[in-house]
């Protein structure tokens, strides 16, 4: 079995990257280092994964396969109960003006054409500059999020939460995990990241199963592709048997 991880200058870009290398070789895969250059250049199948960044498996697939990889939905239909916030999709023209006069949440619909941020003045715009006005963006309502955590999901089961913000003690029930997966399943990929968070819910009448003090809720964060996954903690084979997983299904069903 064979496996691709990219360098840069022989070097890890960061600690993700050599996660999914040590996965790699622990499970038995024989591992190929390559840099940026090289990605037109390297001999790739379903069955051998790769693990490079959004832009990098975006130009493979477009070359190996011939389509256009663009990433999953952050927000998916399924899972808009578990939102507690407004989400629109709307061209970055519309969205843009209306975002600063109204304190929103932008996120890019094709990955990594810029950071989501909440725009407040025109110098937060700086980093959108190069977007072409027809581009689709995200337009979310923002909320404070006391604890955000990234719940890794294999073959629809849960296989690891790790906090990454806030404070840790404020940990989503299992029992609101399980129904955001059960509902997300029929669309879902075979291996993703559940980002979820607990937010006040200021117009509860009473305290919610999070504590004392004012209702707290567990809401949907976002979900990030198993192709492209963060590692804050997961053990590497389980991370690279979901990077693996993830990549077979892309590269075979195309952009699910």
């Amino acid at each position: 079995m064979k496996a691709y991880v990219k360098v840069r200058k022989g070097n890890f870009p960061d600690v993700n990257y050599y996660m999914a290398w040590k996965g790699f070789d622990e499970i038995g895969y024989e591992v190929t280092k390559f840099e940026e250059d090289q990605e037109g250049t390297i001999d790739v199948t379903p069955e051998t994964p790769v693990f490079a960044g959004v832009g990098s498996c975006r130009k493979i697939i477009k070359r190996v396969w011939g389509w256009d990889y663009t990433g999953i939905n952050p927000y998916p239909d399924e899972l808009m109960p578990y939102m507690h916030r407004k989400v629109e999709r709307k061209k970055w023209a519309d969205a843009r003006l209306s975002a600063l006069e109204g304190h929103m949440f932008i996120k890019p619909v094709i990955q990594k054409q810029f950071t989501g941020a909440v725009l407040n003045t025109l110098l937060d715009t700086i980093r959108t500059g190069k977007v072409d006005p027809d581009h689709e963006v995200y337009v979310v309502e923002p909320v404070e999020f006391v604890s955000e955590f990234r719940v890794y999901v294999h073959e629809h089961e849960i296989v690891g939460v790790k906090h990454y913000f806030g404070d840790w003690a404020n940990t989503p029930q299992e029992v609101d995990l399980e129904t955001m997966i059960k509902s997300y399943k029929p669309s879902a990929p075979i291996a993703y990241g559940l980002d979820v968070g607990i937010i006040y819910d200021k117009t509860g009448a009473t305290p919610g199963p999070y504590g004392r003090g004012p209702f707290k809720t567990a809401a949907l964060v976002e979900i990030n592709d198993g192709i492209c996954l963060g590692n804050y903690g997961l053990d590497t084979i389980h991370y690279a048997e979901m990077i693996a997983s993830r990549w077979l299904e892309l590269t075979t069903k195309g952009s699910v």
